[in-house]
């Protein structure tokens, strides 16, 4: 009966650990204060969930990568800071919450990041009117 209480605590200290979230890619934040999609899109899902001002669609890594550069081409970044930043309780998951100015305009902004093996992909961004 020991033996089995011991194989029980040690599965889930490492069942614990496979579960555990992966730090925010430092470029998602950098990005999104230089307006840099590049830095971004290196962290792109094969298809990512896009919504900017209203406007909602899937994209393949490409396209997402283009709605928002021209979206950014014509809003220039001022600022960017995080507001929430919050881990899944079952580690698979991280969403970013922040504001951004962009062309003289208050924007929010929302991230959902998942965990795929060792790094973290962006599946959704949103980016409304504040």
């Amino acid at each position: 009966m020991r033996q089995i209480l011991t194989i029980l605590i040690a599965l889930g200290f490492t069942v614990n650990l496979f579960a555990t979230n992966l730090p925010t890619p430092d470029d998602v934040v950098a990005g999104l204060k230089k307006g840099d999609v590049s830095m971004l899109a290196k962290h792109f899902d094969s298809n990512v969930d896009v919504t900017l001002l209203g406007d909602s669609n899937t994209y393949s890594k490409s396209q997402a990568t283009e709605v928002l550069k021209s979206f950014f081409a014509k809003n220039s970044v001022s600022n960017f800071k995080v507001i929430h930043n919050v881990d899944s309780k079952s580690g698979s998951s991280e969403s970013i919450v922040g504001q951004i100015t962009a062309g003289g305009k208050s924007y929010r902004v929302f991230i959902l990041l998942s965990n795929a093996g060792s790094k973290q992909i962006i599946q959704e961004i949103s980016i409304k009117t504040r």
